[in-house]
């Protein structure tokens, strides 16, 4: 077996959506301050880095994290490269896949171009809305994007995130798939256990068995 980590390190600085408040990491106590243990705080959003969505984050009726049962965050998962051209993922795209996983992640330039200088760039690849429906309508569950949103930076109204989370599935946001290959894989992206809330930080990993 082998475990392919596809999430982000939390540390600053790091890519994060510039209307979030950024990760932050401060020691409460430490070794070089005398004391006899280390503890640290840490202050973030619960989107910074690689991140579950859940219906409530857009759908005031939708589940939240922990309404969600556990098995939909972990199984087989069916990985698709975007080409480099493409600056967004569109229905004639998506529509030449028809036999399609319950969970599917897009690789696209994002992943090489945009996490290794840890600044924010606009025109990140994202997913159309009518693209997300598409996948919708044939029982996808769960949608992954390498970057920090699924929608386009200033996207009117949110189209894929509402196409996804209307329809109570869920979003995996901020993967980096930059040594993964196309084809298919067992996903883990199991969500802090944090309750009343629209989304959690997770460990995204894709097993090879």
């Amino acid at each position: 077996m082998k475990l392919i980590d596809i999430s982000q390190t939390l540390e600053k600085p790091m890519a994060g959506y510039p209307s979030l408040p950024s990760f932050e990491r401060k020691w409460l106590r430490h070794y070089q301050n005398g004391d006899e243990n280390a503890v640290s705080q840490i202050t973030m959003a619960v989107h910074n880095g690689t991140h579950m969505d859940a219906p409530y984050h857009y759908c005031e009726s939708g589940r939240k994290i922990l309404e969600v049962e556990l098995e939909r965050y972990y199984g087989l998962c069916q990985v698709i490269e975007v080409p480099q051209e493409y600056k967004s993922i569109s229905l004639d795209f998506v529509e030449q896949f028809e036999d399609l996983a319950e969970r599917v992640l897009f690789k696209t330039s994002n992943s090489a171009l945009r996490y290794e200088d840890k600044k924010f760039h606009e025109d990140f690849v994202f997913l159309e809305g009518n693209a997300a429906a598409y996948l919708i309508e044939k029982g996808v569950k769960l949608i992954g994007i390498d970057y920090c949103s699924i929608d386009g930076r200033g996207t009117k109204g949110k189209p894929a995130h509402h196409a996804i989370l209307d329809h109570d599935g869920s979003i995996l946001e901020g993967i980096n798939l930059t040594h993964v290959e196309a084809g298919n894989y067992i996903l883990s992206c199991l969500p802090i256990k944090i309750d009343n809330i629209e989304g959690s930080p997770c460990r995204a990993v894709l097993i090879i068995e």
